[in-house]
């Protein structure tokens, strides 16, 4: 367990570093309005077989990846938002005060009808705040709940997206499917119930790593020689408390 520990935490260390990169994405496809994201660059390539142009913004390690997988690079929020065109910015860094100042930005940068999606942890208390703000500008604001991780990015993710049904419909939905698993895209309702589903989601989840957590310091310090590496994997395969989480411990 203690391997898998050392595994996990270098998970945990990818999953912050890509949540710092910010991407933009112009949509070819008609149907779709050209975005601007700040998302983990490894969906990049998903985004490409939807028919997008990707850019990204951020550090110097993020722009050199990008321009060396050929995609455009930018320095500056302002240098993403379009002035003759209906943007979609997808915002996605760390909840509190650096969302919300780079969510404050966008406010001003952005022009009536543009589109902005915070797909990070934010509390929703702050997802309706600043729904209120943009709405008072023409803005259209969306809290997208995400799920999946690095393995989410690479294969398909889970969205939980609050926010105007018909926009959403519109403008999103057919571009969240294509990056989605199978079924992965909800479209929970008004602004503030994706942010909401995510917190109760990440309850869950605590509370199953917790519970697994418990389980094999109980099965460790038994009378008993387990193998608990073997016991994570076994268990993993058909027993009731299967899932990805005993996958990872496995």
């Amino acid at each position: 367990m203690r391997k898998n520990s050392v595994k996990n935490n270098r998970i945990n260390e990818e999953v912050r570093r890509v949540m710092s990169e910010l991407i933009r994405t112009e949509i070819k496809d008609p149907r779709i309005a050209p975005m601007t994201s700040v998302m983990d660059v490894e969906v990049a390539p998903d985004l490409k077989t939807c028919k997008a142009w990707i850019s990204v913004l951020g550090n110097e390690e993020a722009r050199k990846k990008a321009e060396e997988s050929g995609i455009k690079s930018y320095e500056t929020l302002k240098g993403l938002v379009s002035a003759d065109q209906k943007d979609v910015i997808w915002v996605m860094l760390p909840a509190g005060k650096i969302t919300n100042s780079v969510l404050d930005e966008l406010s001003g940068l952005c022009k009536k009808g543009d589109i902005v999606i915070d797909g990070g942890n934010s509390d929703h208390r702050d997802s309706l705040k600043t729904a209120k703000k943009m709405e008072e500008k023409g803005i259209y604001f969306f809290d997208i709940g995400t799920s999946g991780g690095v393995y989410g990015a690479r294969h398909g993710a889970s969205f939980m997206c609050g926010g105007d049904p018909e926009v959403f419909k519109n403008d999103l939905q057919e571009m969240l499917e294509s990056i989605a698993t199978t079924n992965g895209c909800l479209y929970t309702g008004k602004t503030g119930s994706g942010h909401y589903l995510k917190m109760i989601h990440n309850a869950m989840l605590y509370g199953y790593m917790q519970t697994l957590g418990e389980g094999f310091e109980l099965l460790e310090k038994s009378e008993f020689d387990y193998d608990l590496e073997h016991v994570a994997d076994s268990l993993s395969k058909s027993s009731v408390i299967r899932g990805w989480l005993l996958e990872l411990a496995a």
